[in-house]
């Protein structure tokens, strides 16, 4: 059975900043409800997405912006701080 929280639609929310219902959508990592894809080809990788309420509005995103450079091939994009996830080693947990 899903709860009242899941069972809202976008179009339904009101936009203001709602503590609860973010928590409600976020998944652990060995949560059976995240989506998972793998191929080959892939790199793990991961993001980190910062939301911010500010002044009652919808939440707001932190983005960066890479600074100009040209040995970087995102020179100078918008991006999420993230990239290529590393082993954990158990000793620093």
């Amino acid at each position: 059975m899903k709860t009242q929280t899941e069972s809202i639609s976008m179009n339904q929310i009101d936009l203001i900043f709602n503590k609860d219902l973010i928590l409600s959508r976020l998944r652990t990592f060995g949560s059976p409800k995240r989506l998972v894809m793998s191929h080959d080809f892939f790199l793990n990788a991961a993001v980190l997405i910062l939301i911010v309420p500010h002044k009652k509005k919808p939440y707001d995103l932190i983005l960066i912006k890479r600074t100009n450079r040209k040995s970087d091939k995102h020179s100078g994009e918008m991006s999420f701080p993230g990239g290529e996830s590393q082993k954990i080693r158990s000793e620093i947990r």
